[in-house]
Parts: structure tokens; sequence; C-alpha cells
């Protein structure tokens, strides 16, 4: 998604230069030819003439003012920086890895013990239902017209791109569509949350999850903890302490582990007296296996497939017989009773065990309700106040995963991708001024277009996003182009003889108008998405208020803050060539 932001601007980049030096020098032509045709030149009059007094009174009364006061200039600029600063680190601004737009599907996953039958998760997925239409009629005061079409199914659940399926007639889901979000005013959060409260678990009910899926942006649950190195009886055990304390948090829904408990295991294990009589683990398994499933007698190739031969019990075999009845040959040759060679125990073993990298791992999972808290929050009161507690008690190893690794991912790809854009900017401005040192007075604009930007989701209540990340680096190339061309204006005039403080006055005043210029056009093109009421256009609204605040605050450090900082690169040059050592020559 990101990726096409770029290529979109490089592409209108360089059509603009197609459009500047090809086209535009034939309009100004006619243009200049229609302005020698009147020779009289015309007094400016109406907004005109306010605009040239203005400029040429008050504003240059403030930017020279601004000059003599340079290093207070700077610094106010510094501690604007900082609170900008201060207003994301005391989350007084969120932050959200990926802003997603409302989806109008809803799913319910179900599992019953092990074992359950179909009758049993039909009468679930009937209550499901009820449970639904009676949510609907609670939150639209009887007028209904919330889902648009359901329907319940079993032997399967449903799940996320990625997320294996439970299966087996004891596991259902119940899948519906609510009308279009633009349509309705109950959001799918709040939907979400009061069906879940509705539905009336049946005796029996291992797990009931409510959950949406993600209609963009990166793969991954909003929250993924990942727990390995321990016994899985220990890992279960921390995974339903963490479950219990992110229910606690509020915002946090469809919380499940992937370590499911499967149906009552007979646990055999092979007694002395079975080890003398020469009985092995393996001996026993091999032979009780087979009377269940038969003896593969031969194996070989026919046609390009392998076609095994099994030796079985006629009719249902073994099916009916008790275990307990089971006869076993030992290597002696003699039939013993399996009752006499093994300990019978009973436990619930687990129903799918899931490995990464070779390390039997299990994840604890749930989703965030954007409107009430962020991932980052969730992660950062986990990591503060659950995880420690857990490490200790059980030790244990966690990490997080999902979109947590993908938004440490993210971020540091473009933190390079930052580093590898100034560094380009910074050879080409010094290619073009010759300079070393004039470069950094451009590029230090950078972080300062922080400040408009959070303020600008302060003010809005929006939350950061990669989007808003992304929109830094274009707002950072529109006032770099503008500072350049400042810088640029100022060094002309100081080569035409002007000394500094005139020259920054001049070169001010000539450069006013077309940074107002094209920071009004630009905000004025991005307003309209300000005030879009489509819940599609979450999206990308972040990104219009990054550069709208941005542009707004950026005349003032184009015409104020640049400015500032080539006085005092001058005065530092003069202090340098000040306590340079001058050598006497005889």
């Amino acid at each position: 998604i990101i990726r096409e932001l770029p290529l979109t601007v490089m592409l209108v980049i360089l059509a603009s230069l197609a459009e500047c030096f090809l086209v535009l020098p034939m309009h100004l032509r006619k243009a200049l030819e229609r302005m020698d045709r009147h020779h009289v030149p015309k007094e400016p009059h109406g907004f005109n003439r306010w605009f040239v007094d203005f400029r040429e009174t008050s504003f240059s009364r403030a930017i020279a003012w601004s000059f003599e006061r340079r290093y207070s200039t700077v610094l106010t600029a510094v501690c604007a920086f900082l609170v900008a600063i201060t207003l994301l680190a005391s989350g007084r601004i969120g932050f959200e890895f990926f802003a997603s737009p409302e989806v109008d599907m809803v799913f319910g996953n179900f599992s019953l013990t092990p074992g359950a039958s179909r009758e049993q998760s039909r009468i679930m997925i009937e209550e499901m239902r009820r449970s639904a239409y009676e949510v609907e009629e609670r939150l639209t005061n009887g007028e209904g017209r919330l889902i648009n079409y359901e329907y319940g199914t079993i032997g399967a659940t449903e799940s996320r791109p990625g997320e294996g399926l439970l299966t087996g007639d004891h596991a259902g889901a119940y899948t519906i569509q609510l009308v279009p979000s633009d349509e309705r005013d109950v959001r799918t959060y709040q939907f979400m949350a009061e069906w879940e409260k509705a539905i009336r678990p049946m005796a029996g009910v291992e797990s009931l999850v409510v959950f949406e899926r993600s209609a963009g942006g990166p793969p991954g649950r909003d929250l993924d903890i990942r727990l390995y190195g321990a016994p899985l009886e220990v890992l279960k055990q921390a995974a339903l302490e963490i479950r219990r304390e992110l229910a606690s948090i509020s915002g946090v829904s469809a919380i499940e582990d992937d370590l499911p408990l499967g149906k009552q295991e007979i646990v055999m294990e092979v007694t002395p007296k079975g080890l003398a009589m020469g009985f092995s683990t393996r001996s026993v398994a091999r032979q009780v296996r087979d009377s269940f499933e038969g003896a593969i007698a031969k194996r070989f190739s026919q046609d390009q497939e392998e076609i095994i031969v099994r030796v079985k019990l006629a009719g249902e075999g073994m099916q009916g017989s008790s275990l307990r009845d089971m006869y076993l040959r030992s290597p002696d040759g003699e039939e013993v009773p399996l009752s006499e060679i093994v300990t019978f125990s009973t436990s619930v073993g687990y129903s799918q065990i899931r490995r990464e990298d070779g390390l039997r791992q299990l994840s604890v999972t749930g989703d965030i309700d954007p409107s009430i808290t962020t991932s980052n929050e969730v992660l950062g009161v986990v990591a503060r106040d659950i995880v420690p507690g857990i490490v200790e008690r059980y030790a244990i190893n966690v990490e997080f995963k999902g979109k947590a690794e993908e938004q440490a991912e993210a971020i540091g790809d473009t933190l390079i991708a930052l580093t590898i854009a100034l560094m380009t900017m910074y050879i080409i401005l010094a290619w073009v001024f010759s300079s070393y040192t004039t470069p950094l007075v451009v590029l230090s604009i950078v972080p300062f277009g922080l400040i408009g930007a959070f303020v600008g989701h302060w003010l809005l209540g929006f939350r950061l996003n990669m989007l808003s990340l992304q929109a830094l680096l274009g707002l950072s190339g529109v006032i770099i182009n503008d500072a350049i061309i400042i810088v640029t204006t100022i060094k002309r005039r100081v080569g035409d003889g002007l000394d500094l403080p005139e020259a920054v006055i001049t070169g001010a005043r000539q450069r006013l108008r077309p940074v107002l210029l094209t920071t009004l056009t630009t905000i004025g093109g991005l307003t309209p998405l300000l005030f879009e009421r489509s819940l599609q256009a979450q999206l990308i609204q972040p990104l219009a208020v990054t550069l709208i605040f941005g542009l707004l605050f950026s005349p003032f450090l184009i015409l104020f803050f640049v400015p500032s900082l080539l006085g005092i690169g001058t005065d530092i040059r003069r202090i340098g060539r000040r306590f340079v050592p001058v050598t006497a020559t005889g």
C-alpha cells in the first residue's frame, strides 16, 4: 500500500518537470508579448496593494526583528520541537501501526468438548443466531436493518489468513455480514462486543471467540504473544493467566490461544514385569496399533505409486473390544494379556501443537478496538505489568509477534530509507551550493517539520501511523525545496554586494508570495480530505493532517528560522576567523 505513494509522487514530479520546461515557457511567451504591447505598468490595487504594503512594512520589520534576535528565534523553534515530541512521548498523541477501515464481516467461532455431537453444535449455532438478532433489535431500537445476511457452519471454524482451522463435529462458526458501514450508526466493534455478551454458551463450550477480519494493512494479529522454552503444560498455564490479565484491559477482545485441548487419551506405561518379559514401549505401541489399524505386510511400487498391503481382522476388528481384553505376543512367542504388562491412566492431550524454528510455541492472540486504545498501548501494559511476573513464575521466554513484529521491521526500514534520503539530498545540495555547511542549514529544517504535524494530530484527535510517517517524508521534500530557494536568494543578494541583514530582508520579501502560494494551494487541495465523512477515508486522513499542518508551520521555518541559522553560521565563522593565529612575515 505504502509503495504506491512514492511512485505516484515521483511520476507527478517528472511530469511537472516536462510541464515547466516545455509547456510553461510557451504560455509565458504569449503572456509577456501581451504585456509588452501595454507599456504602461498597472498600479497595484485591491488585495494586491494590501499585500505589497504588508510585505514592505510589517513583514519586513518582522524579518529584521527576528534576524536581530536570531538566537532567540532558533531557541523558540527548538522549544516548539521539544513540545511536539513531548505530545508523542506523553501519550497525548497515540500511535497505531496501520489504520484499517471498518469492515462489515463479523465471525463467531466456538468449540465444544472434543467428542461432542453435531446435534450439540447445531444447538450452539441456533443460540448464536438468536443472540445476533437480539442485539440487532436492541442496538437499532427495534428498526432492524443492521444484519445483511448470516449463516452458520458445523465441522470447521473460520480463521484469518495464515491461521489454522479447528475441525471436527465439536467445532463451528457463525458468519454475519452487516450493512455497509456508511449506512449504519452502529459500529462493528460495538456490535461485536454486544453480541459476545448476549450469547448464552451451552454446557460443554470450551471456547467462544467473536472477531473480524482486517480489510487491509500488514498481516498478523493486533496482539500476538509467543510463549516458549517450557513443557506444554507450563506454557498452557502461563497462557491462561495472560488471557485473564488481557481480559481486564479495556478494548481487548477475541482473546484465545492456539493450544486447544483434545480428546481424552488412554496412556499406557510398560511395567517392570513387562520389561522383564522382553516388551518395550515400541513393541507394545506397534502391536496395539496393528490391532486397530492393521499390520503392514508388504510395500511395493506399481505404475509410479506405492502399494501398501495391510492385514487386518475381518469386520469391525478391535473397534468394539476393550484394551484390557487384548493379548500381545512376547518375544518368546507367548500370548500375554495387555493389562499384565502395562498400567493404564487417562489424560487430556492437545489437539494441535505448533512449532517455529524447531521450538514448540504457544501464541496468545487478541484484537484491539481502535476507538478505545491501540496495540502499542496494550503491548506497553503487557510488557510492563504482565510479562515480568509470568516469566518469573513459569521460567519461560516471551516474544511479541504479529503486527508488533511487522511494525518494528517497517519502522526500521523507514529509518534506513530516511537516512539514505537525507544523505542523497546532502550530496546534491553540497554539489549545487559548492559548500559543506550550507546543506546542513537546509536539512536542519527537516526535524522541525514534525512540529506542525504532531500539533495537527493532537488538535484533531488523530493517531500517528505509518502513513503519517510517509507523509512526513513528503513534507520534508516540500519544505526543503522552499528552503533551497530562500537560501539561494539570500546568497545571490550577498553576492550582489548587500550585507547579510539586508540580503535576508530582501530575499524574504521576494520569496514571501511564492512560499505562501505553495503552502496555501497544497493545503487547499488536501483540506477536503479532512471533511470526508466516509469511514474508508480514515485510512488516509492522517496523511492529510500531516501535510496540512506541517505546511501551515513551514512559512515560519522557511522565512524566519532558516535566515536565522544562516546568521548564526556567519557569526560562528566570524568568531573562528578572529581566533585564527596570524603568522608574521619579514
